[in-house]
């Protein structure tokens, strides 16, 4: 995923909303509808969409930002519903404030001292492997980690 710095309504185009849009969001579509055939083939298959914090409680990382996050969330709840019965699981992994180079896109970059307390990587990626190594009975719709010092 991607952001803008220029991230307020009223600094938000129609060309930036779009673009947003088309990254964010419509690429989830694309590869999603990508993979649907060939777990309908195997009749089993896992799919973990990250979005963002941002996604369940509004903060100032914009409405584009956040609109397109949450439209992820919506297309795999969406997906999980209509493919369940094929063995398609769908999880929706919503990370606080993670330290990756999508923070130093913010208006004003986080201090060395947020960033201290943020997630790293590694952390959603343990959230990504515990929802994996999950047997195929069971499914997490949602998980949501937050920086424990936030």
């Amino acid at each position: 995923g991607i952001n803008i710095p220029r991230r307020t309504i009223a600094e938000l185009t129609a060309a930036s909303w779009a673009m947003m849009m088309a990254v964010n969001l419509t690429s989830a579509f694309h590869l999603t509808q990508a993979i649907i055939p060939i777990f309908r083939r195997q009749q089993d298959g896992l799919l973990i969409h990250i979005t963002s914090g941002a996604a369940k409680r509004a903060d100032r990382s914009g409405i584009a930002y956040q609109a397109t996050k949450a439209g992820v969330s919506s297309l795999a709840h969406g997906v999980m519903e209509e493919e369940k019965e094929n063995g398609i699981r769908v999880t929706v992994i919503y990370p606080g404030l993670t330290e990756t180079p999508l923070v130093y896109q913010r208006p004003t970059p986080p201090t060395p001292e947020l960033l201290a307390k943020a997630l790293q990587p590694e952390d959603v990626a343990a959230a990504c492997l515990f929802v994996m190594g999950l047997p195929t009975r069971a499914y997490v719709p949602e998980l949501v980690v937050y920086p424990s010092r936030l």
